[in-house]
């Protein structure tokens, strides 16, 4: 996404129409977050923390998550 979208929500309506096809079929999401803001922002949209986020060169990189599908009858 480029840095003009940021803040426009455009994330937000991609991952919305992405979950109500996998809430429909009943898939659950693994993902990765690369930044403590995103952790914040998946957490917004249903995702919790799965495990440890992975270090390299002593930083944290990348937060994998993970959201369940959720009922849509």
């Amino acid at each position: 996404m480029r840095s003009t979208d940021r803040n426009k929500r455009a994330g937000s309506r991609l991952l919305d129409h992405h979950h109500r096809i996998l809430d429909e079929r009943g898939q659950d999401v693994y993902g990765e977050a690369s930044s403590k803001e995103l952790v914040g922002f998946f957490a917004r949209h249903g995702y919790s923390k799965l495990g440890q986020p992975v270090t390299l060169d002593r930083q944290d990189l990348v937060q994998p998550i993970w959201r369940e599908a959720r009922r849509t009858d």
